[in-house]
């Protein structure tokens, strides 16, 4: 299945003007080109870039926020003093994803064993297919901006348009989405690294307490970085990681118990 230009520009509109059942996102880029969407149930907008100032409204969660500019203003806080100016007035960082917004010319062709991509829109919305059921909207779950997912085959999807057949590691459950909305990511970004270290001296350890994750290449710290966050919104506990546990395949599972979420990082080999 190939696209000319004109195809594929004509393509790109209707995923902006997509079914209102689909919940595709729809905002268009100021001067800054940051656009946020808000990753929490709810969030206070106020008339001051202070948590104690007056609050004009609430975006609510997967709302895009167009962002006229950002500040880091003295009256902090001091754990995260980033504020985002958006038109209604001042909302706090912390609970607001960065996302971008980058429409894809389809793939032709998959190797069987499928292609990992990422997702380039802040949000798109999944659907399920069954001969009996025909296509049918995934009603538990989107598909959020820079996520992983690993694709297995290119379908001809609703409205004879091109979507990707995703297989997620778990007992091979599959769904499937927008072609237009996921990006293929490049070989060297998840190649092996540091080839001639025996895979037998490198670990990773993790610590749910401190939210870290340290590799190891023998008794060496090679990379220190945050592994999960958001659990804290300074003083406010939105999450409360409480287990790991590992799949036969690799696959992490991490329990909230506050949230009542299970969180997946999947293997990629």
């Amino acid at each position: 299945m190939s696209y000319t230009r004109r195809e594929f520009l004509k393509l790109s509109a209707l995923t902006v003007s997509a079914l209102a059942a689909s919940r595709s996102p729809v905002v268009t880029k100021n001067a800054t080109g940051l656009i946020g969407r808000v990753a929490y149930e709810s969030v206070s907008v106020f008339d001051l870039p202070r948590l104690k100032a007056n609050t004009l409204g609430y975006r609510f969660r997967d709302d895009l926020l167009n962002v006229h500019y950002s500040l880091n203003p003295l009256t902090g806080p001091a754990y995260n003093p980033l504020w985002y100016r958006i038109s209604e007035g001042f909302v706090h960082a912390g609970l607001i994803q960065p996302v971008g917004i980058e429409y894809n010319l389809p793939v032709d062709a998959l190797p069987e064993q499928g292609v990992l991509f990422r997702v380039t829109v802040p949000y798109t919305q999944p659907y399920n297919f069954s001969s009996q059921a025909g296509w049918e909207l995934e009603s538990l779950f989107l598909l959020y901006y820079s996520s992983n997912h690993w694709v297995t085959a290119v379908v001809e999807g609703p409205g004879g348009e091109p979507w990707y057949q995703i297989t997620e590691s778990w007992e091979g459950i599959q769904y499937y989405a927008k072609a237009s909305h996921l990006q293929v990511i490049p070989d060297d970004e998840y190649s092996p690294i540091s080839t001639e270290v025996p895979p037998e001296d490198k670990r990773i350890e993790i610590s749910l307490a401190l939210q870290s994750l340290t590799a190891f290449e023998g008794e060496k710290i090679v990379s220190e970085e945050d592994f999960i966050t958001g659990f804290l919104n300074g003083s406010q506990v939105i999450g409360r990681p409480v287990d790991l546990v590992f799949d036969k395949k690799g696959n992490l599972f991490i329990s909230d118990d506050k949230a009542g979420y299970i969180f997946i990082l999947k293997k990629l080999t």
